[in-house]
């Protein structure tokens, strides 16, 4: 069964590289499909609304903080108000919803989870720095143990479950 996992901003060799370099902390291992989440398991509307404003394009993104706690490292980003419209990459802790901040894990040590880069405390960047990557979905085939992105609007070829 093929789903959309997740979408966000996904970035080529050279910003992933320029990332590895800015952090402070560089952790032993480097999260190979670096991007930033903007929903996790999105629904049907969510998905057509993030690739009616964003599906495909390249989006700048602002780097504006770092945080490492010795078992994540990685950068917190500044959203425009139209990147607003479709991030919702939110958690429920003690039954109240959170929105955490976006950010991009880059580094983590042995057994971390990437997930968990959303809960550092972020220190705001002496000099915040702009990136570019484009905007996509992460793709699952569970039948056939495969993953990849997808740039262009997935419900043309695929029929999704409503949640």
């Amino acid at each position: 069964m093929k789903r959309v996992s997740y979408m966000g901003v996904f970035f080529d060799e050279e910003t992933k590289t320029r990332l590895i370099e800015k952090q402070k902390n560089k952790l032993p291992i480097i999260a190979s499909d670096m991007h930033c989440t903007f929903k996790y398991a999105p629904t049907k509307s969510e998905t057509r609304e993030f690739f009616k404003l964003l599906g495909g394009r390249n989006i700048d993104l602002k780097i504006t903080g770092y945080a490492s706690d010795g078992m994540n490292s990685g950068f917190s980003i500044e959203l425009t108000p139209e990147q607003r419209l479709v991030y919702t990459n939110d958690i429920m802790v003690d039954g109240m919803r959170e929105i955490r901040p976006a950010h991009i894990t880059v580094s983590m040590e042995e057994g971390a989870y990437a997930v968990n880069t959303g809960y550092l405390n972020f220190q705001k960047l002496e000099e915040p720095f702009s990136i570019s990557g484009r905007a996509g979905v992460l793709m699952k085939d569970r039948d056939r143990n495969k993953e990849w992105v997808e740039f262009e609007n997935p419900y043309k070829q695929l029929d999704f479950d409503e949640r």
